[in-house]
């Protein structure tokens, strides 16, 4: 559907708000010029948008249906807003069918006053000399992977399987050739909590280059983005991190990178506030004002041109991060944030939450038909990651209608729940379709809503038990129809990673070896 404006748009039945951020109701910086409305509804042929959020863009996301029911949208609303300071806002979105009976929702919220609040604020400071950088994946492997596998003769044959890969692909990895040292920054910024209320306590990683004694430095062409996996907290500055070496390795390679904290990650996350976990808008809101406040700051311009009309960007993710990095994508490109996403590095990722949440909760309540989507799960493994992490950022950040108690008794799946959601219940309606709002491969007519311009690179094994690999196979068929996609389909696919599979049954360790494969593939593209 194509967006348009109208000054009158015609009286539009009540559509209930599926998220929103802000909030509703929240007190919210008024320097803010983005907002996301999302509501379900029926398909309508044109939205309208009122008050000071005239402009914006319809992401549609198409809700999972029986034959016989009628088909229906969680439309994610992406408005840009002028807003004055100290002002009452109540923003209308209205939307127009073939029939002249529309759907329409509001949000209500509040600007606070103007703050002088610096926009970017380095914490702690790290230089790191090259030959540093150049070896710290040593040991990597050994202490991340083989140590949690119990069978002694199995650790030898998989540390024997590991090192047969490194030698033959992971060249980059195993030598970075980092030609500067590295000045890393745990930095905290100007961002909005989850709730969209103004924050100073967001953090993430910046890294570059240590020009002031490296004469004949030529700044790189784009900026390096990192989407950090599962338990990574970059601003950490820790060695032991994946993704700080990862940044440390493009940094040294005269790169400027960047690389946010999910909200709740970092030591300035106020306490009992989860992770937002898969949420697709909160991530990147805090992704996007991290980037822009960076690429605003003095301190960083002899690392980018300062004066472009877009700066060069290149986004990197694996796992969760796979996921952030396609909602990262997603917002630069639904708005004018002054950057254009050059290359997209998606690995692994959840990109049908609601399908890849849908085939836990089979595991878990004994009906796996045999699919994809539930026959590599692992009870043991798979379900605290939906226990864990995935439900209480539901419950603590959108509005599911649910209780702890009503998803979760004595730390698991309440049974109730499982057989409930699958079969249909009316009581979590709303649950599928906050979840539907956070995937990616249920995106309708994607090419209308998105601008162009970026090469989108997806990788997946076919062996890994940890995200169903149907979740990029389907995003890869989806977004081919509108853009330059390149779906890497037999990266992490040799004998070597079939001999995996069938010695380790634990899901995380072939997830895992397949990422460090993935960022080895993607580092040759930045020399």
């Amino acid at each position: 559907a194509k967006d348009i404006l109208r000054t009158e748009p015609p009286p539009a039945q009540p559509a209930a708000l599926v998220d929103a951020i802000p909030n509703p109701g929240t007190d919210i910086d008024p320097g803010t010029s983005h907002i996301d409305i999302a509501h379900a509804a029926p398909p309508q042929d044109a939205y309208a948008y009122a008050d000071a959020c005239g402009t914006g863009v319809a992401v549609r996301h198409a809700l999972p249906r029986a034959e016989d029911e009628p088909v229906r949208e969680v439309v994610n609303h992406k408005l840009e807003c002028d807003l004055a300071p100290l002002s009452s806002h109540r923003v209308r979105v209205d939307g127009l069918d073939r029939q002249d009976t529309g759907i329409g929702t509001s949000l209500t919220f509040t600007t606070g006053s103007e703050t002088d609040a610096p926009a970017i604020t380095a914490r702690t400071t790290r230089t790191i000399p090259r030959d540093a950088v150049n070896a710290m994946l040593d040991g990597y492997i050994e202490d991340a992977l083989i140590a949690d596998i119990e069978s002694s003769w199995v650790q030898l044959l998989v540390a024997a399987l590991i090192d047969q890969l490194a030698r033959r692909t992971w060249a980059e990895l195993r030598n970075p050739g980092a030609s500067y040292d590295v000045v890393a920054q745990s930095v905290s910024y100007a961002s909005r909590s989850p709730s969209g209320s103004p924050s100073e306590v967001a953090t993430g990683l910046v890294a570059m280059p240590d020009i002031d004694n490296a004469p004949g430095f030529a700044r790189k062409n784009r900026v390096v983005v990192l989407s950090h996996a599962t338990g990574a907290t970059p601003s950490a500055l820790d060695d032991g991190d994946a993704w700080f070496a990862l940044a440390s390795m493009f940094a040294g390679r005269g790169y400027l990178t960047i690389a946010p904290d999910n909200w709740g990650r970092g030591e300035l996350t106020p306490p009992g506030q989860p992770e937002t976990y898969l949420m697709a808008n909160r991530s990147a809101n805090n992704s996007v004002d991290l980037l822009k406040a960076v690429l605003a700051s003095d301190a960083y311009q002899p690392f980018h041109d300062p004066g472009a009309e877009r700066a060069d960007v290149s986004i990197i993710g694996y796992s969760q991060g796979g996921h952030t990095a396609l909602a990262l994508w997603l917002a630069l490109h639904t708005g004018e944030h002054g950057v254009a996403v050059r290359e997209l590095f998606a690995g692994a990722g959840p990109h049908n939450l609601l399908r890849t949440f849908r085939g836990a909760l089979r595991r878990f309540a004994g009906e796996c038909d045999g699919s994809e989507w539930c026959r590599h799960v692992d009870n043991d493994v798979v379900l605290p990651y939906v226990v864990g992490r995935i439900v209480p950022a539901l419950l603590a950040y959108t509005d599911t209608g649910l209780t702890r108690s009503d998803i979760l008794q004595d730390g698991n799946l309440h049974a109730d729940f499982a057989t409930g959601f699958l079969a249909g219940d009316a009581r979590y309606e709303r649950l599928k379709a906050i979840l539907a709002l956070n995937s990616f491969t249920n995106l309708v007519a994607p090419g209308g809503a998105i601008r162009h311009g970026t090469q989108i690179n997806l990788y997946h094994s076919e062996y890994d038990r940890l995200v169903p690999q149907a979740n990029t196979r389907e995003l890869a068929t989806l977004l081919a129809e509108d853009f330059d996609v390149v779906h890497h389909d037999d990266e992490c696919g040799s004998n070597a990673y079939e001999s995996l599979f069938e010695l380790v049954d634990r899901p995380g360790v072939l997830h895992l070896i397949c990422g460090l494969e993935v960022l080895d593939d993607v580092l040759k593209r930045f020399p």
